[in-house]
């Protein structure tokens, strides 16, 4: 998440990540946004599109491969 909100993407280029990780950030941001109210819904909405660009460069493993 922490990544996400400063748009330093890089960090997370190449890496893994969980098939749930995808949920939990969304998650989060929608926590932030509509129960904390850290965030705007503006502002909640250019993290998930931030998101959706990071999530094209990570790989997400399957169950399959974790077994």
């Amino acid at each position: 998440m922490y990544s996400l909100k400063l748009g330093k993407l890089g960090l997370l280029y190449g890496n893994y990540v969980q098939p749930l990780t995808i949920y939990e950030v969304l998650n989060a941001i929608w926590k932030e946004s509509y129960l904390a109210k850290t965030v705007t819904m503006e502002e909640a909405r250019k993290l998930v599109r931030i998101f959706k660009k990071a999530s094209s460069i990570v790989k997400v493993t399957s169950l399959k491969e974790l077994i």
